[in-house]
Parts: structure tokens; C-alpha cells; sequence
């Protein structure tokens, strides 16, 4: 888009005398412009993600190579560092969201992600204690316990409810 002839919207032909009104039209009256702004964005978000995993791609067996000869000279120091970062809080939380994903996947069932927005948008609040503040998704029987990651075994509870639940079946 253009705004250097700001007298006329090129999407919609809208006709104006300054360049404020233009660039407000196109901002938030111009459904159009809207649009296209909107894919616009989803093009480029996708275009830097390719970008970003060919170049792990390509630089992967490069920091694999560094990682091991870093490894064959000096092994107990390698060990030290892999045993601080793992157990760094930054180490748990990945390893936490890794296991997370694993178990996830390893459930049977499968849940998309219409269903949850359905979920989220026909329960507004928590089942438990009628907040709408802070909402989660939550397992009503654990993934940890033998849960199914399927969408009749999933409640909307407030944070609070949720973190006082844990991984047990049902609240006390």
C-alpha cells in the first residue's frame, strides 16, 4: 500500500483531501485494508518462521560438530555445565514443558484447536468457583493419572482453582 497519493484509498477507492483521515480509514474503516493487513502479517510471521528453521537446518550439524569436540577435550567440564543448566530454573522449565509435550502426545485422544476455542468461548467461568479472572484449560482426570487428551475430559477452571487441584482427580 501506498500513501504517497493519499487522496484515494487503493483498496476501496475512498476519497479524502488529507492524509490523516487516509491513514485512519485504512487503519480501522476499511475492511479491506483490514484484511489484507491481516494477511499481510500472516505472510511475513510464516515467511521469518521458514527463514528461522532453515537456518537451524543448516547450522545444526555445524553446533553438533562444535558440541562434541567441545566434549572429547574436556568431558568433565561439559558434564559440570549440562548438570548446572539442568538444574537451572530455566533447564526445569524446559525439561517440564518437554515431558509435558511427550505425555500429550502419548495419550490417546486428540484435541483441535476449534474444540478448544468452542470450550473457551461457551464457558466463560470456572466450574468451581464462578471466576472469570485468570481462566484455564484443565484435565479433569490427569494426563499423569491415565487421562485422555480428549475434549469431554477438559474443564475451564480459574488459576487458582486449578493450581489447588494439581494432579488430582477432583478437588476437595
Amino acid at each position: 500500500m501506498n500513501l504517497e497519493n493519499y487522496g484515494k484509498c487503493q483498496i476501496c477507492s475512498f476519497q479524502t483531501s488529507n492524509k490523516k483521515s487516509l491513514s485512519n480509514h485504512l487503519r480501522f474503516g476499511c475492511k479491506a485494508a483490514i484484511n489484507w493487513h491481516k494477511q499481510d502479517y500472516i505472510k511475513r510471521k510464516q515467511y521469518h518462521l521458514d527463514r528461522m528453521k532453515k537456518r537451524y537446518e543448516f547450522k545444526k550439524e555445524q553446533i553438533n560438530k562444535k558440541r562434541r569436540e567441545r566434549y572429547a577435550k574436556n568431558p568433565e567440564k561439559e558434564k559440570k555445565v549440562v548438570k548446572l543448566y539442568i538444574t537451572s530454573i530455566k533447564g526445569k522449565s524446559v525439561r517440564k514443558a518437554i515431558w509435558h509435550r511427550y505425555r500429550t502426545q502419548k495419550s490417546k485422544g486428540n484435541v483441535t484447536t476449534q474444540e478448544l476455542h468452542y470450550l473457551l468461548e461457551n464457558n466463560k467461568s470456572c466450574k468451581n468457583c464462578s471466576s472469570s479472572d485468570y481462566l484455564e484449560i484443565d484435565h479433569i482426570k490427569p494426563l499423569s493419572k491415565g487421562g485422555l487428551h480428549v475434549i469431554e475430559n477438559l474443564q475451564i477452571l480459574c488459576r487458582k482453582c486449578n493450581r489447588s487441584k494439581g494432579a488430582k482427580l477432583c478437588l476437595v
